[in-house]
């Protein structure tokens, strides 16, 4: 469930990132928490490449399968399961942990 709450943040912020000059609360959220992850410069960028690679990618599993089939179901926990490797060697394996653990208090908060 984290995974998949993880690909859909990620995914909204890529989108949100796309709508220049608007700011989202999920822009916001997503900013807080690439801060207090303390990334440099050249993480900040890998992780972006990275998610607007996934989103990309998710755009065109939708486009191409009907949102209720086998096949879409697996291409896309495919898509989360390649998604976290590739954050795991982006972030490394501490701030990986970090980084879901973040994104589970932002969540937990917006059900409140």
């Amino acid at each position: 469930m984290i995974v998949f709450s993880l690909f859909v943040l990620i995914s909204n912020a890529a989108n949100a990132q796309g709508k220049k000059g608007k700011k989202t609360k999920l822009d916001i959220k997503m900013e807080s928490i690439v801060a207090d992850l303390n990334l440099n410069d050249d993480v900040k960028t890998k992780l972006l490449d990275l998610i607007e690679k996934q989103e990309g990618e998710k755009k065109e599993i939708r486009k191409n399968n009907d949102k209720k089939s086998d096949a879409f179901k697996t291409k896309m926990k495919a898509l989360q399961k390649d998604q976290n490797v590739q954050l795991k060697a982006v972030l490394g394996k501490d701030k990986f942990k970090e980084f879901k653990k973040l994104l589970k208090e932002y969540k937990n908060k917006s059900k409140e």
